[in-house]
């Protein structure tokens, strides 16, 4: 999937969410950083004992960014 798709998705999801001022297509551009950030983080740094799961860490990184 590219990231001009994977964008739209995300743009599609954060549509009808809380805004806090801020468009669509950056809500987007955000959480996919942030989310690609949390995801690379995990796999550079194999010798950091991580205290939770990374589909836990994903779910609450969402949920802190749309709330």
């Amino acid at each position: 999937m590219g990231i001009d798709r994977l964008q739209a998705d995300l743009e599609s999801l954060l549509q009808d969410l809380p805004a806090g001022g801020r468009d669509k297509q950056v809500r987007a551009e955000l959480l996919w950083t942030a989310l690609h950030g949390l995801v690379v983080t995990r796999i550079r740094k194999t010798r950091q004992q991580w205290r939770r799961p990374l589909a836990e860490d994903a779910v609450a990184l969402v949920d802190a960014f749309i709330s």
